[in-house]
């Protein structure tokens, strides 16, 4: 059986979640420290443009995110499971609230202005200004909390964590399960990596002996190894047989098709060109599918694209993001003639595809019919909010697709009309 090598550096919060893991499996591993910042050339090669760390190698086959490595690792050693038989569901919610929500709370914590001084005191002043760059080219597109906010939420959290593990050593019960490996890493990283600024932890006691029961597994057995080794080994190795199951096609992309493989938030590069070679059913009742799949679409001349909502992302639903890619310079997309009073543009041409904006104050006309200029009592008008956004949808010289007051604006779904474009 081939061994299990794992990509990662000493101070990141999801490796230390693998590395826990391992260790309560009292698994053997081999270990290779990555860079934690770009440029990541060994790495690149390895995942085909993937950058986020950590990393899983099993011969020729890598596996990235941490979720997907839990389901992996389950596999390999189904006992002590992360899954337990009558709370496989909330395990999983919960490790994914803790993996998502929970951990940004703690990085804008940990990592504020005050957080990130004592961080890198002791090292060159390029060491700081660099882990900035490259976490700040990661988080392109996010919004993150103020520290402030970050500060309120993290001691929310840390005190529902504390409530779940009265009269009980671990979040589900008396033994340890996924979600206690996703919510331990980013209060680990907040008492390990940066204590100066773990004293939120201390006014909930029960969380500090549970992280110390957490510790107590250790990381396992491991052996260092060098990245040059591990490509060698990834190429010297042949690709694990695909499991013989029906093909699962969740996003309507035939078995075959090269497609390029972006994280859904945090770090979104996109790889290169890879094949889906199989998506089905993983173990356990577990599912193995990709976070988001990017692939070139021929499309003709005009085309609708009837799932893109534009309407309401004034206040953060619909689309995200739209890139596209053009034989001109610049690109005509506006919206249906239904657009929300409040929508905003949100789209820009290839390779800078735009951010959802954040929320912004906007008024919703009255019922049914109304007037131009007329608002609902006691409200500022559309065209009074400052800093407010505007009915109008036109962008790089396109013309008005709404007129102010019509009753249709009522409406919720306007697909987008997308013209001559080339690729998406």
């Amino acid at each position: 059986m081939a061994d299990l090598i794992l990509h990662h550096y000493p101070m990141s919060p999801f490796s230390e979640k693998v590395r826990l893991i391992l260790g309560h499996k009292q698994l053997a591993w081999k270990s290779v420290l990555i860079p934690s910042v770009m440029p990541k050339p060994d790495v690149l090669a390895l995942t085909g443009g993937y950058r986020r760390t950590p990393f899983l190698q099993i011969g020729a086959d890598i596996y990235c995110d941490t979720a997907l490595i839990c389901d992996v690792l389950e596999h390999r050693q189904p006992a002590p499971t992360l899954y337990p038989e009558h709370n496989k569901g909330i395990a999983r919610v919960l490790a994914q609230w803790a993996d998502s929500t929970l951990f940004w709370a703690s990085m804008a914590y940990t990592l504020s202005p005050k957080g990130a001084a004592a961080l890198f005191a002791n090292q060159p002043p390029e060491v700081g200004q660099a882990f900035a760059a490259d976490r700040g080219a990661m988080r392109a597109g996010m919004t993150s909390l103020r520290p402030g906010d970050a500060t309120a939420a993290y001691r929310s959290y840390l005190r529902r964590l504390a409530n779940m593990l009265h009269e009980q050593p671990f979040l589900l019960g008396a033994a340890p399960c996924v979600a206690d490996f996703a919510a331990y890493h980013p209060l680990w990283f907040t008492r390990v990596i940066n204590p100066s600024l773990a004293g939120i932890l201390d006014a909930t006691p029960d969380v500090l002996a549970w992280m110390d029961r957490m510790a107590a597994f250790g990381h396992g057995h491991l052996a260092k190894l060098t990245s040059t080794e591990a490509i060698a080994i990834a190429a010297a190795a042949e690709p694990a047989p695909l499991h013989d199951e029906a093909f699962q096609d969740e996003h309507g992309i035939p078995l075959g098709s090269r497609v390029t493989v972006a994280a859904e938030s945090f770090g979104q590069e996109p790889s290169r060109a890879i094949a889906i070679l199989h998506v089905g059913r993983q173990h356990h009742d577990q599912q193995q599918q990709p976070q988001r799949v990017h692939q070139d679409v021929p499309l003709a001349p005009v085309d609708q694209f009837g799932l893109i909502k534009a309407p309401a992302a004034w206040y953060g639903r619909g689309f995200d993001a739209l890139g596209i890619q053009t034989t001109a310079g610049w690109v005509l997309v506006p919206t249906g003639s239904l657009p929300h009073l409040g929508a905003q543009c949100v789209m820009e041409a290839f390779p800078k595809a735009a951010a959802l904006p954040g929320p912004k104050v906007a008024v919703h006309a009255l019922p049914l019919r109304i007037l131009s200029r007329q608002h609902p009592p006691l409200d500022a008008a559309n065209n009074n909010v400052q800093d407010g956004v505007y009915d109008l949808s036109h962008i790089q010289a396109a013309g008005s697709t709404a007129k102010f007051g019509r009753w249709d604006q009522f409406l919720d779904n306007a697909p987008l009309a997308v013209g001559q474009i080339r690729r998406v």
